[in-house]
């Protein structure tokens, strides 16, 4: 009987501390000013296409694009190397000609360090395409 308790609060525990790591797509969505962020000399048109066109060639897959809130999200489910991912990409124009992206990534589960750090992949991707502004030091 006290083997079966023991087991009973271990499963309990383990199960508590599995679904307290778990992050989701609104997460991401609510951490928008907590990102990497990116400054480009490039039409939000142009942006958004390069976008998309890399989370189509990734591992990501898309879940929603909303270009007039300005709102692209992708994840990356469960596999065996991997706990998955959420990403929230966050475009903006400034001007006809320069805009700003805030890309902000969360592993979906907080025990997965196996995962790819998908908002420095992103902005990494946008620096090497688009003339960008450096980031203030």
């Amino acid at each position: 009987m006290l083997i079966k308790q023991a087991c009973s609060s271990l499963l309990i525990l383990f199960l508590t501390i599995y679904v307290s790591g778990c992050t989701t797509l609104a997460d991401v969505k609510e951490a928008r000013g907590t990102g990497i962020k990116g400054t480009y000399m490039a039409s939000l048109d142009d942006i958004w296409n390069s976008v998309i066109s890399y989370i189509d060639e990734s591992d990501l897959d898309l879940v929603s694009e909303d270009k007039a809130s300005g709102l692209i999200l992708a994840q990356r489910g469960i596999n065996l190397a991997n706990y998955g991912d959420n990403v929230a990409i966050y475009i903006e124009s400034l001007s006809e000609m320069k805009t700003m992206v805030e890309v902000i990534h969360k592993r979906a589960m907080e025990t997965n360090i196996f995962g790819a750090l998908w908002d420095q992949r992103i902005i990494k991707y946008l620096n090497e395409k688009y003339t960008h502004e450096e980031p203030a030091k």
